[in-house]
C-alpha cells in the first residue's frame, strides 16, 4: 500500500468523483447533495487540502495500473486554535474490512507529524467510528449543525417545544 498525491496522477479527479458517487448520502458532513462533476472539479482544483493522496497498490499481473482502494486528505489548519489537522478517508467499498484503511492513516501521519489529529465522523458511520477508535482516538465532542437557519419567531417556539419535551434542561443539557 502507498499514498499517492491526487496531483501526480492524471485520473485522480475522475477516482475523487467515482468515491462521492459511491459515499451513502447519511455519511456527507461536508456537503448536503452530490456536486456536479463540473463542481467538484473546480474543488480538486483548488488544492483545498494541506495533503491529499489517493490509496494504492502495485499493479497486480495483468493490470497495467495500480489499484485504488480509496482517498484520504489532512485538512489545512486555517485560524484553528487547537493544534492538529483532521483525517478525512473514504475507501472504495470493495475495499472496506480489509485493514487498509488503518494502515492509510498510519502512513499519513507517519508522512505528516502532528502533536495531535482530529477526525470529523458522522455518528453513523459505524464502521470508521470503530476504526479511528482501534487506532487510539477519542471523542472529544459532538457537533451540531443547522442548515438553512430559521427566524426569531420560530426559535422560540422552537426552543419551548424542545424543553417541554425534556430534550433540552437549563443551560442546554441534554
Amino acid at each position: 500500500m502507498k499514498l499517492v498525491d491526487v496531483y501526480a496522477d492524471r485520473r485522480s479527479a475522475s477516482l475523487l468523483f467515482r468515491l462521492l458517487e459511491e459515499r451513502q448520502p447519511v455519511h456527507n458532513i461536508s456537503h448536503g447533495k452530490m456536486p456536479s462533476y463540473d463542481r467538484h472539479l473546480q474543488f480538486f482544483h483548488s488544492r483545498p487540502y494541506a495533503a491529499w493522496y489517493l490509496i494504492q497498490f502495485d499493479a497486480d499481473l495483468g493490470r497495467p495500473q495500480p489499484e485504488t482502494a480509496g482517498a484520504i486528505y489532512l485538512t489545512r489548519p486555517a485560524g484553528r486554535a487547537r493544534a492538529g489537522d483532521e483525517i478525512g478517508i473514504q475507501l472504495f467499498k470493495e475495499f472496506h474490512g480489509r485493514g487498509i484503511g488503518s494502515a492509510a492513516i498510519r502512513a499519513l501521519m507517519d508522512a505528516h507529524p502532528r502533536p495531535e489529529y482530529f477526525a470529523n465522523i458522522n455518528p453513523t458511520n459505524e464502521r470508521s467510528i470503530r476504526m479511528f477508535g482501534k487506532l487510539g482516538f477519542k471523542l472529544k465532542q459532538v457537533t451540531y449543525s443547522l442548515e438553512g437557519g430559521f427566524g426569531a419567531k420560530a426559535v422560540r417556539g422552537d426552543a419551548r417545544q424542545v424543553q417541554e419535551r425534556g430534550d433540552v434542561g437549563q443551560g442546554g443539557e441534554i
